[in-house]
């Protein structure tokens, strides 16, 4: 199995769609979280799937092109949790001096 999944992620690669893909579910994530009637936990279901149905449309359907989109969605929640972490640090350690 381990011979298997090598090949397999040997087959995805970061590309510049992939990135697109990422900066706009960056956009739409946003969007999302300032919809009061979209609980917070289901709009990390909703990247995903975008992601994933944004790649397919850039790339066509394969198993490397789901897994591409899972990666895109995990680069747009991973940037808005750096930058949101980040702000939450700075005010926390002003209000905290």
């Amino acid at each position: 199995m381990g011979d298997n999944m090598d090949t397999f992620l040997e087959k995805v690669d970061i590309s510049s769609g992939m990135l697109l893909v990422s900066a706009g579910l960056i956009v739409i994530g946003m969007v999302l979280k300032h919809t009061p009637s979209i609980p917070n936990w289901i709009i990390l279901w909703i990247l995903m799937l975008l992601g994933i149905v944004f790649n397919m449309f850039i790339s066509g359907f394969s198993a490397e092109t789901i897994v591409e989109g899972l990666i895109s969605a995990g680069l747009a929640i991973t940037a808005h949790q750096t930058v949101k972490q980040t702000k939450e640090g700075i005010l926390f350690k002003k209000n905290k001096t």
